[in-house]
């Protein structure tokens, strides 16, 4: 089973960037100098999580996105699942504050809160 849904993402991975490149003409390619990469700063903290920064003060928006590196491909076998399941509880509130709480603390500055497992990773934003 796992090796048919790896195989089954690798074809889709190579297949879409090769269908979706069919479609436009060679003048679309610009060169990558063309699209700047936005400055960032990174710092490792003591837990040894790795943390990216990018500033931009266009806007007064703050967007936090966190990718933790296991998603559902490192299930346990016989626990399909334990990733998106992990995911889920994320957002379910904690010893002291419920979901509800937190979400109403959140949804009244204006955020909003998510968790997902994706195949190699966990993003909670």
């Amino acid at each position: 089973m796992r090796s048919t849904v790896k195989t089954s993402f690798l074809r889709l991975a190579v297949i879409t960037p090769v269908v979706a490149a069919m479609g436009l003409p060679v003048s679309s390619f610009a060169s990558h100098d063309d699209a700047p990469f936005p400055r960032y700063g990174s710092r490792r903290l003591e837990s040894g999580l790795k943390v990216i920064v990018h500033e931009d003060h266009e806007l007064p928006v703050v967007r936090l996105e966190v990718m933790i590196r296991a998603g559902s491909v490192d299930d346990p076998v016989g626990k399909e699942g334990m990733a998106a399941f992990t995911a889920a509880t994320l957002t379910e509130g904690t010893d002291t504050r419920s979901a509800i709480q937190i979400a109403e603390t959140i949804d009244f500055v204006g955020g909003s809160l998510g968790a997902d497992a994706g195949y190699d990773a966990t993003y909670l934003s």
